[in-house]
């Protein structure tokens, strides 16, 4: 069996290298990454190959199509490389309406043809807690992308529509859901397999927590617009307050990878983490008594990798406004996460 693994974020790729060492152990793993920076992974050795999935933008009317036909080739020249007699192909992927990764799909069925396909989708955030519905707007942008006429050109690209909702674990195609453990999902239970506990996996989960310590976790709710710069500024100033209320005296801030120069939440007075990975793989030697952002996933995670020893609280969710986030309230009280408004 081959397993192949595309993320973007911290949180794909710590999911990916969980699944490859818990679930696919005996498979030939292959992590395919987005962007400059290769994932820090706990263990590497769970893949036999990790690269990039560079995307280069190519000139001339086929431009596009010969940059997703040379970003996504590699994966096939791997694939045969490894010279196994795959009975299957299993293609990990945090949705199946992406722009780009998305040609996988059809790109490996027609390579391989073959070989039995099928689709997991790997925990990608918050927006696995609620269906995302299949709107006729949204049938629209995939229907054009699968009308694109230039890719008439390339057999190989074709793209793959999903069908029940937008990030596709309704879809026929997809046999799994991965989810992180006490999380809830939209999807059937057939569908669903929860990770292992994450205690179980990072090193050093049960250290000593410190009610002195504090995690701030910083996201880019103004970019996105999940808040206007007046709630920004409210939230900033009630999570300082309530941390000086509760005696912490030391407050690191983690950023957000994909915040660029935008610190939401952010105070002069703590001290920004340098990290490489996900913030999660860093919990256990921080041991903060406290962690607190919006709406963050890492909340949830946190929650699971701290447990009862932390508080791990979500303030301002009343200065929000995005969707689904009714169903995200209900999961943060059910995790136990403590909801304060700001």
């Amino acid at each position: 069996m081959a397993a192949i693994y595309i993320v973007k974020t911290e949180l794909e790729a710590l999911g990916s290298e969980i699944v490859a060492h818990s679930f696919q152990a005996e498979s030939h793993n292959a992590l395919y990454y987005l962007g400059e920076t290769e994932p820090a992974l706990l263990r590497r050795e769970a893949f036999a190959t990790v690269r990039p999935l560079r995307f280069q933008r190519q000139g001339g009317v086929l431009g596009k199509q010969r940059s997703i036909r040379a970003a996504l080739m590699p994966v096939v020249s791997d694939l045969k490389a490894a010279k196994r007699d795959f009975s299957g192909i299993l293609i990990h992927l945090p949705k199946l309406s992406s722009t780009r990764t998305n040609y996988i799909i059809n790109f490996l069925r027609f390579h391989f043809p073959g070989v039995h396909l099928r689709v997991r989708l790997i925990p990608h955030g918050t927006v696995n807690f609620s269906l995302q519905s299949m709107t006729w707007k949204k049938k629209l942008t995939l229907w054009r992308r699968w009308a694109v006429p230039f890719n008439g050109f390339f057999p190989d690209l074709r793209y793959y529509i999903p069908a029940g909702d937008w990030v596709g674990g309704l879809d026929s195609l997809v046999d799994r859901v991965y989810v992180l453990p006490g999380a809830s999902s939209p999807y059937p239970e057939t569908k669903l397999f929860p990770l292992p506990p994450l205690n179980d996996y990072l090193p050093g989960a049960s250290s000593r927590r410190s009610g002195s310590i504090a995690l701030i976790v910083g996201q880019p709710a103004l970019r996105a617009r999940a808040l206007d710069q007046a709630g920004h500024d409210r939230i900033s100033a009630v999570i300082k307050r309530w941390l000086m209320e509760q005696g912490v005296s030391e407050i690191y801030y983690s950023r957000h990878p994909r915040a660029r120069d935008h610190l939401d939440f952010f105070d002069e007075s703590y001290r920004i983490l340098e990290q490489a990975g996900a913030i999660e793989t860093l919990l256990p030697a921080i041991g903060p008594g406290f962690v607190v952002s919006c709406f963050s996933t890492a909340l949830f995670t946190s929650r699971m990798v701290l447990g009862d020893g932390a508080r791990v609280v979500s303030i301002g969710m009343n200065q929000a406004n995005f969707p689904g986030q009714s169903e995200l309230l209900e999961n943060m009280r059910a995790c136990g996460i403590e909801i304060v408004d700001a």
